[in-house]
């Protein structure tokens, strides 16, 4: 496989099975002049088997034929293609990855390079240097006291004692730092510092989760931030239509009415049969800019049909081209309207009902902020938050351990945020930000819903622990090995969807028997 006009080779290492969301580009040892992908076939196998991740290994221009910068050159023009979505998936990789970059002696300095020449463009997000050659001086106390070797000696490059140690990434640092005690020294070094990287350590992912990891990568869509709001709402209905349908057999009525004075879209959803004296007000996930009652369609009818209750799925203005707080306007207006018994009646729902309000992500948020809001009307009786956004300050650890995702990464919410809002201050608004209201005191009940691979998981974990320090019943419920968006997509996580659709009616049903 050769990488643009440079024709730079490349050998792609793929591992059977699910593998993670990785891509480490691998420069080749050798002093500039020696090896090849062939020499490090077996390393970069080993890599691929033992870490499960992709490993492309690059085919350099060698000196002296190709004398300082040819190889650089190289490795530069092969890394910035692979930090494309659009060139790794041409190449038959997959779009959302994190890279890293990695090398041994040689390697280890152009991989050091690497994170230098491209550290405006924020992509590489780890590095693993083995043996680094970084200082071309040779003056350094290890050189003298190695000057014969063994194995390469003062007239090659710097090495340790064994020449099996790590030294850290530093043009400073003449001590190695770690020792990996095998045999085979190289390739456990490498992956163990690929599997204690912080961005990296330790995801486990749900079969589900990487069934839809690998669903997102086959798409030939791109990622939203790359496309205008229009085209990334087509795209993502188009993904919902084949990956969001009903779980079960909705067997009941749908119809479509407004809301309100600002006349808010709404589609209820109203089970065969006698139903629970329940009414959900759901409100979409999406950033704020993206979703619809079409892309929820097939959630909303699993739930009214498996929980056996009314749902009602708000249709809120989108950013950017109505910024904050218009969505949040559209949703306490219908809320309000909803709240009203004779206002139910008008739209062919029973008068009395108990009324809970949730929401994905986006919608989350929105759930949480119409409990604050509406507070002293006292006619919620329970909130659902799923993986809720309440901070967009993005600050917290976990937006910095899955700041590359998986499917929801920081550059995504980051455009989110700038499309949603108006301006930088309104990040500490509650009704931007309701981890930041005040007074949590008798809100309703609250199930929590949290994938465990998720930027959101921090904050959706701080929210609850705010409920519980206000004294409101709070129950969390972390899916581990998930990923942001499950909820969303019942036909690649039916059994996470089906687990959660079940604690939800169980959770409702404790309120109703109350």
């Amino acid at each position: 496989m050769w990488f643009l006009q440079l024709n730079v080779p490349v050998r792609i290492y793929q591992p059977d099975g699910p593998s993670k969301p990785v891509l480490l580009i691998f420069f080749h040892g050798g002093g500039y002049c020696i090896g090849s992908r062939d020499t490090h076939h077996g390393v970069c196998q080993s890599l691929a088997q033992v870490a499960k991740c992709y490993v492309a290994s690059v085919e350099y221009r060698l000196a002296p034929e190709n004398k300082f910068p040819a190889g650089i050159q190289d490795a530069l023009a092969c890394t910035e293609f692979l930090l494309s979505s659009d060139n790794r998936q041409s190449v038959g990789l997959p779009r959302d990855v994190i890279v890293g970059v990695s090398g041994d002696s040689a390697g280890g300095n152009f991989a050091a390079v690497m994170t230098h020449e491209l550290k405006t463009k924020e992509s590489i997000k780890f590095q693993i240097l083995v043996y680094p050659g970084v200082d071309m001086s040779t003056a350094r106390e290890s050189m003298k006291r190695y000057a014969a070797g063994p194995l390469i000696d003062d007239k090659i490059i710097t090495c340790d004692n064994e020449g099996q140690h790590l030294t850290e990434n530093s043009h400073e640092r003449d001590e190695s730092v770690n020792t990996i005690p095998s045999a085979n020294r190289h390739i456990r070094a490498l992956v163990y510092l690929f599997t204690m990287s912080s961005q990296l350590s330790p995801m486990t992912f749900h079969p589900e989760a990487t069934a839809l990891i690998e669903q997102l990568s086959k798409s030939d869509r791109k990622r939203l931030y790359e496309m205008s709001p229009e085209d990334g709402r087509r795209s993502t209905t188009d993904f919902s239509k084949k990956f969001g349908s009903s779980l079960v057999e909705f067997k009941g009525t749908t119809r479509d009415v407004t809301c309100s004075k600002l006349n808010v879209p709404v589609r209820i959803y109203q089970p065969d049969g006698p139903s629970k004296p329940v009414l959900l007000i759901y409100f979409h996930g999406g950033g704020y800019c993206i979703g619809s009652r079409d892309t929820h369609h097939g959630l909303c009818q699993s739930l009214a049909q498996v929980a056996n209750f009314y749902v009602a799925s708000v249709e809120y203005r989108l950013a950017p081209e109505n910024k904050f707080p218009a969505g949040i306007q559209d949703a306490l207006a219908c809320t309000e309207f909803l709240l009203s018994p004779d206002n139910r009646e008008s739209v062919g729902l029973p008068r009395d009902v108990i009324v809970g309000v949730s929401g994905d992500s986006a919608g989350g948020n929105f759930a949480a902020v119409m409990t604050h809001e509406l507070k002293t009307k006292e006619s919620i009786k329970f909130q659902i938050l799923v993986y809720p956004g309440v901070d967009m300050s993005t600050a917290r650890e976990s937006m910095k351990r899955y700041a590359a995702g998986p499917l929801l990464d920081v550059k995504l919410i980051t455009w989110f945020v700038t499309n949603y809002l108006n301006e930088e201050s309104e990040k500490t608004n509650p009704q931007a930000s309701p981890l930041l209201y005040e007074d949590f005191s008798d809100l309703p009940p609250c199930l929590l819903i949290i994938a465990e691979h998720d930027p959101l998981f921090d904050e959706s974990h701080a929210y609850g622990d705010k409920l519980k320090a206000a004294g409101v019943p709070v129950t969390v419920n972390v899916f581990e090995g998930q990923i942001h968006a499950f909820f969303s997509y019942p036909v690649l996580c039916k059994e996470s969807c089906t687990r959660a659709y079940d604690m939800i009616a169980e959770f409702v049903d404790k309120q109703t028997a109350k």
